[in-house]
């Protein structure tokens, strides 16, 4: 259980902090009900594991779930009550903070080897040393009783759920990677067409935004001039220039071939045009060191833009945007087409 549970929160997860408290309430309803479900081992010792699946929970969890388990789990022990209650509480306590104590120097973030585990399973032991809060002659007898039995059990626990939980990882870091990897740009690592539009149709419908379609000049010549080595280069270093130019609020992708492709849904600040050229401005700057030969780059770039005007469908800007980038070709290249769409506006495609 405890395995499907941390799957299943971290592939819904919004955020890490949630996540994380996520861990901390789900493994703190596993272990109270461990607590209403114990093993009965033999007469006078009973046994349960809500030791381990608290220090799984701050272990895998955090401190967030730290502090959820340990409060969930512990106020839950003072209210069953008895004799043991503050030091069932307590050790409660102790299991969360030796969770966190693995988590700070064992933790493997890609990979979590048996050794770790084992090694978990024999620090959450530990917390079984709060037994010294009960009166010393019933302590010593539980601990020559009982100790032995949760130690064994507590690495075990470990060792056993925590491989689920490490197997759950793995296949989380898998599903990210392929769905990752299925978005992006192999050479760039860019967005791909597909992320990129996905990405767009996210925030439909769009009410203010700008697409521009940045297209290598001549980049065929440089393909037959130098080979497809130096045009690889060329589109890295580009690819690099539109990453670095971009802001938080653009997507950038490479459309494919030689075309690139950038939105946004905020330029209330800027101008489309001031942006586009931004683009062109840093990749004209750029020299391709290949071989002994320097190649020079540049890039003419179309842009639709709209404001005040509900977009759903994004394919006609961009096919704006590929007229725009045809005149901007056909006007000697190396510069930048402004269109916009908006009647209000009145404006006609304009040529810098």
């Amino acid at each position: 259980m405890s395995g499907i549970a941390y799957g299943v929160i971290h592939r819904r997860g919004k955020s890490r902090a949630f996540e994380s408290l996520a861990v901390g309430v789900t493994f703190s309803i596993m272990a109270i009900f461990a607590m209403l479900n114990p093993l009965v081992l033999s007469e006078g010792i009973i046994l349960d594991p809500r030791a381990v699946i608290v220090g799984l929970a701050s272990a895998f969890g955090g401190f967030p779930a730290a502090i959820v388990s340990t409060l969930f789990v512990g106020l839950f022990r003072l209210y069953v009550g008895g004799v043991g209650a503050i030091a069932g509480a307590t050790g409660i306590a102790a299991s969360a903070a030796l969770g966190l104590v693995w988590r700070r120097y064992l933790y493997g973030r890609n990979s979590t080897t048996k050794l770790h585990l084992i090694g978990l399973g024999a620090l959450l032991s530990l917390h079984t040393l709060t037994l010294f809060l009960l009166p010393m002659q019933v302590a010593i007898e539980l601990f020559a009783t009982i100790v032995p039995v949760l130690t064994v059990s507590c690495v075990l626990g470990s060792l056993v759920m925590g491989s689920i939980i490490d197997r759950e990882r793995h296949y989380i870091r898998t599903e990210n990677y392929w769905r990752k990897t299925a978005g992006t740009d192999s050479l760039t690592g860019l967005a791909n067409r597909r992320s990129f539009l996905d990405s767009i149709q996210e925030r439909s419908p769009i009410r203010n935004g700008v697409v521009m379609i940045i297209d290598i000049d001549h980049f065929k010549k440089v393909n037959d001039t130098f080979g497809h080595d130096a045009g690889d280069m060329v589109l890295k270093r580009v690819a690099d220039v539109l990453r670095k130019t971009s802001t938080a609020d653009e997507l950038v992708c490479r459309l494919g071939g030689e075309e690139f492709a950038v939105f946004s849904s905020n330029m209330y600040h800027v101008t489309p045009f001031s942006r586009a050229e931004a683009y062109r401005a840093g990749i004209e700057r750029q020299l391709v060191r290949y071989g002994n030969e320097t190649i020079p780059i540049t890039a003419s770039i179309g842009v639709s833009y709209w404001k005040n005007t509900v977009v759903a469908d994004i394919s006609s800007r961009l096919r704006e945007a590929d007229i725009g980038l045809y005149d901007a070709k056909a006007a000697g290249r190396n510069r930048v087409t402004v269109s916009s769409n908006n009647d209000e506006d009145g404006e006609r495609p304009l040529v810098f």
